[in-house]
């Protein structure tokens, strides 16, 4: 069951965080990261999906989890996240993993599990 994101860092003029649950719209050149800080859990099997509706030239896009003291400016950006990025690659402590484990995902219809 999809819930509402909120902002938790970036620019508040560049995100809208649509009013449909788990609806996100971005635009312009910065980072915006939004979560779901509800669904938190610290024991058991969770399991998430996003689903690309549209894409735009040139997006940076970061989609993953956090742990309570994260401290970056994007999911991936220090060792408590962890992310698969556009071109399907991880990210965790801010650099980039060398195998793909989401080729193709971010495509507009596209789909991720976390």
């Amino acid at each position: 069951r999809a819930g509402y994101l909120e902002l938790i860092s970036g620019d508040a003029k560049t995100a809208n965080l649509l009013r449909e649950p788990g609806a996100l719209s971005s635009s312009g050149d910065k980072w915006v990261t939004a979560g779901a800080g509800y669904a938190a859990r610290s024991a058991g099997k969770w399991r998430f999906e996003v689903e690309v509706l549209e894409t735009a030239k040139n997006a940076m896009v970061n989609i993953g989890v956090a742990g309570t003291n994260f401290s970056s400016e994007f999911i991936g950006g220090d060792e408590l996240s962890w992310a698969v990025v556009e071109n399907g690659k991880t990210f965790r402590g801010g650099k980039e993993g060398k195998v793909e484990v989401a080729r193709g995902w971010f495509t507009a219809g596209g789909v991720l599990g976390v």
